[in-house]
């Protein structure tokens, strides 16, 4: 069956679409539809899909979200939609018939109130808050990576919250864990007694594999209103640091493009092995619950690591799944931060391995250094930036109410000439609060050649 590929208008940005004989998919990579996820509702992906097919006259095939088709089963089951063919085959098989008359049925759906179709707001732009330190080469390097468009990743180990996105289970939890999953084949081979200390070292390496992801942590807050009061005081230095406001759809062009052309922008000595960065990338919201980790994701997470050693049924697709679960999941605590992550799943571990500086998992259980090797080899990969991704440029600077008084105030005055000289909107806050509007007092810093 021959494919093409189309470029095609009546989607946002010209996202590409890929059409056989009879149908047409929405074929992008995951983090391209992670942002759809966040821009658009059920009800916009209705209306495109009733464009797509009008236009090409073809079913349509993987275009609704895991979310579209909950809400749709939601409603359904409330009454609230007729279950009929056309929304079966959406929710068991992502489908649209051409043969159905998916207009009819769309129009139906859409005269429904828009509050059934819409459960979130759609995102238009996400918002990532810095603060300065004393440490002037560090700050310096922030600035630098803003101005040159890029995007400094992170272990979770180097976060605020140390038990954020990383498992730091006790010897009493590993031990547990390691008798209970942890199979070598020849097992039997090893002394007996040694073999709990085999098994622990092995659940201790697929902790700190399972904690080795590169993270980078965004909010929908909007930095002008009052409601995000909260994260200056946390993120922006109390008002003397600065916040940085992406516009989605940029990035979703962006990210169309570096699926085409990858890192054609970034040197190439930068990264030595696999450059497809974004393809280990995802970008979701965060759930914020209840939730034990350890139980809801670790330990079926090594159950199915398990099976897989020992050639029995594992599915790949249930392991990236709870990794997923795991690292979109936090306590209510934190659900003021509204958080949105970028996830860069094992991207480094794949590096190194290209570049034989792996620590391999047997040469960590056999080692007593084992740990140390790993821990040093993330160190080498950090101090070496590469962990830095190509990122769009924001569409707006807020510098705080206080950032004259900042110690780095020679690294934000550089900020500022740069957004004037490349069309980036650039203010700052005032202490004062309109209350009507609940916003702060928000105004333009004007370049001074005007």
């Amino acid at each position: 069956m021959k494919h093409i590929h189309i470029m095609d208008n009546t989607l946002p940005e010209s996202c590409c679409v890929v059409k056989s004989d009879n149908e047409c998919y929405f074929m992008q990579p995951t983090i391209i539809r992670d942002l759809h996820n966040l821009r658009f509702s059920l009800k916009d992906r209705l209306i495109q899909a009733k464009q797509i097919i009008h236009k090409h006259k073809k079913n349509l095939r993987d275009f609704f979200s895991n979310n579209d088709k909950i809400l749709i089963q939601t409603n359904i089951d409330k009454g609230v939609l007729i279950n009929n063919k056309f929304l079966q085959r959406i929710v068991k098989n992502n489908l649209v018939k051409y043969d159905d008359n998916p207009s009819k049925y769309i129009d139906e759906i859409l005269a429904v109130p828009k509050e059934k179709l819409v459960d979130r707001e759609p995102q238009t732009y996400i918002t990532k808050w810095f603060n300065f330190s004393n440490d002037d080469k560090r700050n310096q390097s922030i600035v630098n990576t803003i101005i040159s468009n890029q995007l400094y990743t992170k272990f979770p180990e180097q976060f605020y919250d140390i038990f954020d996105a990383q498992l730091r289970c006790s010897d009493e939890i590993i031990r547990s864990l390691a008798e209970k999953y942890v199979n070598f084949r020849n097992i039997e081979m090893i002394p007996k007694e040694q073999q709990i200390i085999y098994k622990s070292r092995a659940v201790e390496f697929r902790q700190d594999f399972f904690n080795s992801s590169l993270i980078t942590c965004f909010s929908k807050a909007d930095p002008i209103s009052f409601n995000s009061h909260h994260m200056w005081a946390q993120y922006g230095e109390a008002g003397k640091g600065f916040a940085l406001q992406y516009d989605i759809s940029l990035l979703d062009n962006f990210l169309i493009e570096e699926n085409t052309q990858l890192l054609r922008a970034v040197k190439k000595d930068q990264f030595i092995g696999s450059t497809k960065i974004y393809d280990y990338c995802r970008i979701y919201p965060v759930t914020y619950q209840n939730a034990c980790p350890l139980m809801s994701f670790f330990d079926p997470y090594l159950s199915e690591v398990n099976k897989r050693i020992m050639n029995k049924n594992s599915s790949q697709e249930r392991l990236t799944s709870l990794q997923e679960s795991f690292f979109s999941t936090k306590h209510p605590q934190w659900q003021h931060e509204q958080e949105i992550r970028l996830v860069t799943y094992h991207f480094f571990l794949e590096n190194e391995m290209k570049n034989n500086n792996y620590v391999k998992e047997i040469d960590y259980i056999n080692d007593a250094k084992g740990p140390e090797k790993f821990k040093l080899m993330k160190k080498k990969f950090y101090d070496a930036k590469k962990n830095i991704l190509p990122f769009i440029k924001p569409s707006k600077i807020v510098l705080g109410w206080d950032y004259e008084s900042s110690t780095a105030i020679n690294h934000l005055e550089k900020l500022i000439q740069h957004a004037h000289s490349n069309n980036i909107e650039i203010g700052r806050l005032d202490k004062s609060v309109n209350y009507l509007n609940n916003q702060f007092t928000y105004s333009i810093i004007k370049s001074k050649a005007t």
